[in-house]
């Protein structure tokens, strides 16, 4: 015969071992998941290149320029960068003006479409630099919006004479040491008319820049 105490006892112990299994935590199965693996941190970006001597190989020659980073030290930083990261390869001098200056940089006078030459950007602005190197021939300068100093982005041009009224107006950040005459050659090419009138008909091509 089974104790009816036994029976009440052994009923508490069991409500009460189902109560604490109720008031316990949660079951691995519940548990919060595992993290996951950390995101990969993003790469480095390698290191600038250590030399101030840029190389610009086009048709018409190879032309040097001696940047000044003590100078102008966030554009030569920036125009390091796209160069050493191939941005200008393919990129033309979409502006040229006969005895007088050379423009390119643009990433859009990579294509068939000379009218939108002239607006492309990086998306990325400079402020302006303002220094002491003279806008003489020879001198490299940021492009820029007409109204604002500090919308220099990718586009620079490259002095064919003397220009002393524009001196502070441009960020100045290099000038070309050797291969001038390329520079001449590629301000004398031929351009079309109307809109095109600064457009060479034959595209004045950046092949390649090289730091030596």
């Amino acid at each position: 015969m089974i104790c009816a105490r036994r029976i009440r006892h052994g009923l508490v112990a069991l409500l009460l071992l189902v109560a604490l299994a109720a008031c316990g935590g949660p079951s691995p199965a519940e548990t919060e998941p595992a993290p996951g693996p950390a995101p990969a941190a993003s790469p480095e970006p390698p290191p600038l290149p250590a030399s101030d001597r840029m190389v610009v190989e086009t048709a018409a020659g190879a032309f040097t320029i001696e940047l000044k980073p003590d100078q102008a030290p966030q554009t030569v930083a920036r125009i390091k960068r796209l160069a050493a990261d191939g941005f200008f390869s393919g990129t033309t001098f979409h502006r040229v003006i006969a005895g007088s200056l050379i423009q390119g940089g643009d990433p859009l006078s990579r294509d068939a479409d000379p009218y939108n030459d002239g607006i492309g950007t990086t998306g990325e602005f400079l402020p302006f630099e303002a220094n002491d190197l003279p806008m003489t021939e020879g001198a490299v300068a940021m492009a820029r919006g007409a109204d604002d100093r500090n919308s220099a982005s990718c586009q620079f041009f490259i002095c064919v004479k003397n220009h002393p009224e524009w001196q502070g107006e441009y960020t100045v950040f290099g000038h070309v040491v050797e291969g001038m005459d390329a520079v001449r050659k590629i301000a004398a090419a031929a351009v079309g008319t109307g809109d095109l009138a600064e457009r060479p008909i034959v595209k004045q091509t950046i092949q390649r820049i090289e730091f030596r």
